[in-house]
C-alpha cells in the first residue's frame, strides 16, 4: 500500500513522499525475513517513519511498520494535497 503527500520546506520548496506499509506477525520480527526486507526497503530509498503494534486479546499479534521516501525521485510531480479519510470518519 502506497499513498503520496505534499509538504513545502523552508526554501519554499514542494516535497512529495510516498509512504508504504509493511505488515509482520510478531514472531516474524526477529527472524531474517525480517531483516531481509528492512535491508531491501533501504536499498529502495524508504526511510523507517513509525511502527504500530496490533494487539488481540491483550497479546501483540502483529507489527505494521510505516515507511516513506520522496516521491519526487521517482518522477511525480507536486500538485495538490489529497487527503484519504477511513470509511469512520468520512461520515
Amino acid at each position: 500500500m502506497t499513498a503520496v503527500a505534499r509538504r513545502v520546506d523552508r526554501g519554499g520548496v514542494k516535497m512529495r513522499w510516498e509512504y508504504k506499509r509493511l505488515e509482520f506477525g510478531i514472531a516474524e520480527v526477529a527472524s531474517q525475513v525480517f531483516q531481509d526486507e528492512l535491508d531491501a526497503a533501504g536499498r529502495e530509498g524508504w526511510e523507517l517513519v513509525a511502527t504500530i503494534q496490533h494487539a488481540r486479546h491483550g497479546y501483540s499479534q502483529q507489527v505494521h511498520l510505516v515507511f516513506k521516501r520522496s516521491a519526487v525521485a521517482k518522477g511525480i510531480e507536486p500538485g495538490p494535497l489529497r487527503v484519504a479519510r477511513s470509511a469512520s470518519r468520512a461520515r
